[in-house]
């Protein structure tokens, strides 16, 4: 096929969308926990096998499985500030996009299709491309085992036990990798009635491998304790049907044309198929694992829709001049877009939507966190369990809190649950938050556990601004009500 004008069009309204996509993403949550590790890691020279920052008791040792990714997010702030982490990010975009095209293409799909069909997958991958955490670096390294499963070289494979080894030390999302793998050698075994011996061998290799980290055999015990672990707290490992119906649509809609390839060439003319099964059904176990659906079907379903009358008619709609028109239509209005989101700036909101705006998924406390440091505040605060790490990356060591968002790697579950049941005053909640009395409370300003300590009694407000209050025992003289509501001030990062 020849390179038509409507073709480049096509590839640069792809482009820009990821660019929109990503564009919406606020500060992650998780990113301030890395950046506290990596702080550490940086000024004592060892990687931590304890949780400072908690005021809770802890598990011995804490596998801080992540330590790697802290250290590149927090040396990335350290050398160029926040331009220098949204530059960082941008590039792991990019990989992940390379490598996504790359191995479809490896596949034969041919360019057209990839980028007819690139819209879904970035719909679907799109909540994960936040600023930042390590489930990029999973979605990088992803993308280039997808890459690397096309080849059967010994050198390939050798190739792949390096990233594994570098993989578990940024993420425990490299049990992707291994299932990834797994799944291929199965495939190819039924398919072909044949072993794929370099492959198989990465299997027996990599999980001796699990071994090399700051904490050797103990990161097995973490990923026993906390692969199988319920976390209903967090809305992103609910299952797929209470997503946002967009991120439902997309998935359906993907579904519909696997299955449509399927039905058209067979199983043994799809190579993959297990791949995509065994992802879908991740993606519909959790949402979380939508963005690991959306990279496997990029890579591998365009190349079976080549092989149906599919692509002859994506072929001649891209010859069409109303195709050419649309394309640039599209273009123009993502590129508007784009401009007025900015995704050059680092978004990180700071204080209460204004009225008729959207609130923003997170608040940070920056206004209570200011006020803390300016009483000189030192001693226990129990916080929000989104945003306890933005307060740690702040305020520690000063300042220890409860549990945050990266719990499963520090708390026993029992411990967690007794103090999700706090934060929600739920259950026996009371008994919790005697058993580990705080100094001071931090809550949102719809918080159910703050109405629930002013109900008691024994907690008074000591300072309030639009999004969050912070509560003091109510027989503590030492401090004086603080109003902040009604003020707007800039954030500052990081």
């Amino acid at each position: 096929m020849k390179m038509h004008p409507q073709l480049f069009l096509a590839g640069a309204a792809v482009l820009l969308l990821l660019v929109l996509v990503c564009s919406f993403a606020q500060v992650d949550l998780d990113l301030f926990h890395l950046l506290g590790i990596g702080r550490e890691i940086a000024h004592t020279g060892r990687v931590p096998w304890t949780d400072s920052t908690s005021y809770l008791p802890t598990l011995h040792p804490v596998v801080h499985h992540e330590w790697l990714s802290g250290l590149l997010f927090f040396g990335t702030i350290n050398i160029s500030g926040s331009s220098g982490l949204l530059a960082l990010r941008w590039l792991l975009v990019a990989a992940i996009a390379w490598l996504t095209l790359a191995a479809a293409q490896r596949r034969g799909a041919p360019i057209v299709l990839v980028l007819l069909l690139a819209p879904l997958a970035i719909v679907l991958v799109g909540p994960a491309l936040t600023l930042i955490r390590a489930q990029v670096l999973t979605l990088v390294m992803m993308a280039a085992f997808l890459l690397l499963l096309r080849s059967e070289r010994y050198t390939v494979a050798l190739a792949a036990l390096a990233l594994h080894v570098c993989w578990l030390n940024l993420h425990a999302g490299f049990v992707v990798g291994w299932g990834l793998v797994l799944a291929h050698v199965i495939e190819v075994a039924l398919r072909e009635r044949r072993l794929t011996r370099p492959w198989l061998h990465f299997l027996l290799a990599a999980p001796l491998l699990i071994a090399v980290n700051p904490w050797g055999l103990h990161y097995y015990t973490y990923l026993l304790r906390a692969l199988p672990m319920p976390r209903p707290q967090i809305s992103e490992w609910a299952p797929l049907w209470q997503a946002q119906p967009y991120i439902i649509g997309a998935c359906a809609l993907s579904w519909l044309l696997a299955i449509y390839a399927i039905a058209k060439l067979g199983l043994r003319r799809t190579p993959g198929a297990l791949l995509v099964i065994v992802a879908a059904l991740l993606a519909l176990w959790h949402q979380r694992h939508g963005s690991i659906y959306g990279l496997v079907w990029l890579a591998v379903v365009p190349a079976w829709l080549a092989e149906t009358p599919l692509r002859q008619q994506v072929e001649s709609l891209f010859r069409h001049r109303v195709t050419t028109i649309g394309a640039s239509a599209l273009l123009l209005a993502i590129v508007l877009i784009i401009l007025r989101e900015k995704p050059w700036q680092l978004r990180m909101p700071v204080n209460a939507a204004m009225p008729g705006e959207p609130p923003p998924r997170i608040i940070f406390p920056q206004g209570a966190v200011a006020h803390l440091r300016t009483t000189g505040f030192n001693g226990h605060l129990l916080a929000p369990f989104e945003t306890a790490a933005y307060v740690s990356w702040h305020l520690a060591p000063q300042v220890k809190t409860a549990i945050d968002s990266r719990y499963e790697v520090a708390f026993d579950p029992a411990l967690a649950r007794q103090f999700f049941d706090l934060l929600n005053a739920r259950g026996n909640w009371p008994q919790t938050l005697a058993t580990y009395p705080p100094d001071l409370v931090l809550v949102d300003n719809n918080s159910p556990l703050g109405a629930a300590l002013l109900r008691h009694g024994a907690w008074r407000i000591i300072y309030k601004d639009d999004a969050y209050t912070i509560l003091a025992a109510a027989h503590d003289a030492r401090w004086h009500y603080t109003d902040h509501r009604g003020q707007r001030t800039a954030a500052v990062f990081p």
